[in-house]
């Protein structure tokens, strides 16, 4: 699951990568004189490679990567994962899922009501690279449910997608996979920790991460 924090560039001669590294280097040589501190506390695992020309690097339990967005070349933005892009590559996600979403007027993410905690931070995290919070798509995102028995939300469902609106049904399935049907996107995982997986599948195909 994605946590995001946007970073202004200081000069636009800077490559992704040097930024990336001098950032990873200041976490290891903080970590490195922490250990010498406190040497009885637990080692933090990290580890470093590239994906698809980006560098991901695993610093705790986090896989920690930065990507730009087109049209916002001044910004990098920052994302914390769950997963790394070699732990869900193997999650299939069907062609032009990406250019739908990044088209949009209006998207909603919903789900049934009994989604678990996991499967609902799964779908919040994914609505904060596709909305406005961190400055990214900026797509008006709105979260709902297909059926609310209390009356307390909005319910939404695959019959109010259309060309504009975008709807995102985050359920569970046979299966591990995104794909499409009718403007409707279905994001499907086989247990709670699945819906994670497969929405950090969907997050790194929206920020190029892997190839959608």
């Amino acid at each position: 699951m994605p946590r995001v924090a946007k970073i202004k560039k200081q000069k636009k001669e800077n490559s992704l990568g040097a930024i990336f590294l001098a950032v990873v280097v200041i976490a290891l040589v903080a970590f490195t004189l922490y250990l010498i501190f406190f040497p009885d506390v637990k080692k933090v695992d990290v580890k470093e490679f590239t994906y698809n020309g980006f560098s991901i690097a695993k610093i705790g339990n986090e896989w920690h990567t930065q990507v730009i967005i087109p049209g916002k070349e001044q910004n990098l933005y920052s994302l914390q994962m769950r997963y790394s892009p070699k732990q869900v590559e193997d999650i299939a996600m069907e062609y032009g899922i990406k250019e739908k979403l990044l088209h949009s007027k209006q998207i909603y993410l919903t789900t049934d009501a009994n989604m678990s905690s996991k499967g609902i931070i799964g779908m919040i995290e994914v609505g904060r690279v596709l909305g406005d919070k961190y400055d990214m798509y900026d797509i008006p995102t709105k979260a709902a449910l297909i059926s609310d028995p209390t009356n307390r939300s909005l319910e939404i469902t695959c019959a109010n997608a259309s060309e504009t609106t975008t709807v995102v049904y985050f359920r569970y399935g046979n299966h591990n996979l995104i794909h499409m049907k009718n403007s409707c996107i279905y994001v499907e995982g086989k247990n709670p920790e699945d819906i994670i997986r497969v929405s950090d599948r969907l997050t790194y195909g929206l920020v190029g991460v892997i190839s959608s």
